[in-house]
């Protein structure tokens, strides 16, 4: 989040998360230039991310994670020793399952198993699955308030630090307009 910097603190710590990408990155020569590239299982990880950050929308992100998937000898180990280490299971869960749905992405069942996600996101990402398309995004307003929906949802906090920041005043100040801008962009279309 831009706006609100209070509800970033309900994500994953960026820094361990960003030297976690630099260590896992390899060097590779294209026409005499080096450009540092992720190995396959953290790429995965952080094409997840980029999903769940554009609210799980976007055919052409389904389709490079469904390309990597499908046409790599992936190690499942070392992509759930990544999610378990930066506790990133809510974020990743409903991705897997956008892509088993509109893709038939090969994940291992095992890997599925092994992801140790609670119940909740479990039951979100269901909902998820059933009320949006991926192949849909709205205005800024309307994708704004799925965005805090989603990280009110998906995040690993506890539930009291999530109402914590929901009530702080900051947070406060740009939801409230954020509600109203949504709204009237609901009942403006429907009209």
């Amino acid at each position: 989040f831009t706006k609100i910097r209070k509800l970033n603190s309900l994500l994953l710590p960026t820094q361990a998360f960003t030297r976690h990408l630099f260590e896992n990155s390899s060097d590779t020569t294209i026409d005499g230039a080096k450009f540092p590239l992720l190995s396959l299982e953290t790429l995965l990880v952080y094409l997840f991310l980029h999903f769940y950050h554009h609210n799980f929308c976007g055919a052409h992100r389904m389709e490079l994670i469904d390309s990597l998937v499908g046409g790599k000898d992936v190690n499942w180990k070392k992509v759930r020793n990544t999610i378990e280490k930066f506790n990133l299971q809510t974020l990743v869960y409903p991705g897997i399952f956008f892509l088993r749905k509109y893709y038939r992405t090969p994940f291992p069942k095992k890997f599925i198993k092994a992801i140790k996600t609670p119940v909740l996101p479990r039951v979100v990402s269901q909902v998820i699955l059933r009320i949006l398309s991926p192949f849909d995004s709205g205005d800024r307003a309307y994708e704004g308030a799925k965005r805090f929906v989603f990280l009110f949802l998906l995040s690993p906090s506890s539930i009291f630090k999530k109402i914590r920041i929901i009530l702080h005043k900051d947070t406060r100040a740009y939801f409230f307009p954020t509600i109203k801008s949504l709204l009237l962009s609901f009942f403006t279309k429907a009209s």
